[in-house]
């Protein structure tokens, strides 16, 4: 699995289905949540957006997920340009972040909150890659995404994970 990753440039323009990205990150929750139990380390308020570039019957913009459907994020023009700009053009960027003002009663959270983030994309790396997809995980954030991410709170981007099929 680890030798079919590719960069993000890499990617086919075959489309992907949504429902399977859905499922990609249940998956990845899950996984996310068995190791870094929220009764334990608090909940972070993690979300995952999909900037559909290329996903099968959603329009090219932000998407977040309620049951297992996407439905398009308001307030997000541009967006889509913006996140192909800096990570490329893959059919799918999966955008994760974290509610900060959960972390101001404890600062000192910050590393273990980047460390849970990257446990959650890392689970959604490995789901799709056993599903023969290709897949990136890029540890940059990027200020656009945070823009709007914060008109859902004190809500920060901290990692994407962009997925398609390989060339």
């Amino acid at each position: 699995m680890l030798e079919r990753r590719v960069r993000a440039q890499e990617f086919t323009a075959t489309p992907v289905e949504p429902g399977l990205v859905a499922d990609l990150v249940h998956e990845a929750r899950g996984a996310q949540e068995r190791y870094w139990p929220s009764e334990v380390h608090g909940d972070a308020g993690f979300a995952v957006h999909l900037m559909a570039s290329n996903v099968r019957d959603l329009a090219r913009d932000l998407h977040a997920a309620e049951d297992g459907s996407w439905f398009r994020v308001p307030h997000a023009k541009g967006l889509a340009e913006e996140v192909s700009r800096v990570y490329g053009d893959a059919p799918a960027h999966l955008l994760i972040s974290a509610d900060f003002e959960r972390l101001a009663e404890r600062p000192a959270a910050y590393g273990a909150l980047i460390s849970r983030a990257g446990s959650l994309a890392h689970g959604i790396w490995f789901s799709a890659l056993a599903r023969g997809l290709a897949c990136a995980v890029h540890d940059r954030p990027a200020r656009a995404i945070t823009s709007v991410m914060r008109g859902y709170g004190n809500r920060r981007h901290l990692l994407t994970v962009s997925l398609g099929t390989s060339c």
